[in-house]
């Protein structure tokens, strides 16, 4: 028994070509040497100079090729990005929009989705995982969990959305996915030095946080809703979700306040922090 998720808010880059992994490896935070047919599902990102989030990423590969999954709504910025930074290598970049991304999570995982393109282990549960790239028919005999269950799942798991839950103005270590996505001991990579820096020698002033309440109207509040501690304003809510239990948001706060059992009081609510990071070991870090 299992449950499948498609992770429909993503879109497939394929990334081909023989210097595919030194190339790729010098532009992503996560280290690739470890994300190597019959590995983990890599998880990293891509960030400017300055070290802020451009997309997250999960890293699937194969003796031939990286595929690439990313949130739509940043695939071509991204593809930008990538096309840039490319001269003279041996590497091919192309949108495979035929591919799907689908995660499953249960004992049976390691066999599920034998047809797909590339998998990987993920197991955010601790019951087993796999993400996998295909085509629709590679998933055909899996029943996928209706869109409400994964919105439940990004907070059972600690998965913010980029564009939703944060956004690109945030430092991995400021979405609280540092531990996960960044690699802070391989070599050169685009913004490395910042968050390098952040990481050994400094601290980030905000983390993000997943928070709830079990007043059910909370759902109402607009992202950006301001939050209060002892009455200081000391961060903001990005967009509720209404599940059995009541209302659950991520939000951005200062660091000191990033504490499992601290409360909030957001529009006259009170929220109470509930998870501080990912509840999934790294992957390619």
């Amino acid at each position: 028994m299992g449950i499948a998720f498609h992770h429909a808010d993503r879109r497939v880059l394929r990334v081909e070509g023989g210097d595919r992994l030194p190339w790729l490896n010098g532009l992503v935070t996560c280290n690739l040497t470890r994300a190597l047919p019959g590995g983990s599902a890599g998880y990293g990102f891509i960030v400017e100079k300055k070290g802020k989030i451009v997309t997250d990423l999960f890293i699937l590969a194969t003796d031939s090729a990286f595929f690439l999954a990313m949130p739509r709504e940043r695939a071509e910025e991204t593809f930008a990005i990538l096309d840039k930074h490319l001269f003279s290598e041996d590497v091919e970049l192309t949108f495979d929009d035929d591919a799907r991304v689908v995660s499953f999570h249960g004992a049976e995982a390691s066999t599920v989705f034998p047809d797909a393109y590339a998998g990987g282990a993920w197991d955010p549960f601790g019951a087993g995982g796999v993400l996998s790239v295909g085509l629709a028919e590679a998933f055909a005999d899996v029943s996928l969990a209706p869109e409400e269950a994964f919105a439940r799942f990004r907070f059972d798991t600690f998965l913010p959305r980029i564009g939703i839950d944060f956004d690109g103005e945030l430092l991995p270590h400021e979405a609280s996915l540092d531990a996960v996505g960044v690699a802070f001991d391989k070599g050169c990579y685009l913004g490395q030095e910042v968050l390098y820096m952040l990481e050994h020698r400094g601290k980030a002033r905000r983390r993000t946080v997943v928070v709830a309440t079990s007043a059910r109207d909370a759902v109402t509040l607009p992202p950006g809703t301001e939050v209060l501690a002892a009455g200081d304003a000391v961060g903001t809510l990005r967009m509720p979700f209404l599940d059995d239990d009541g209302v659950r948001a991520f939000a951005l706060v200062k660091s000191a306040q990033a504490v499992v059992g601290n409360t909030f009081i957001a529009s006259g609510h009170t929220f109470t922090v509930v998870s501080t990071e990912p509840h999934w070991a790294p992957a390619a870090t």
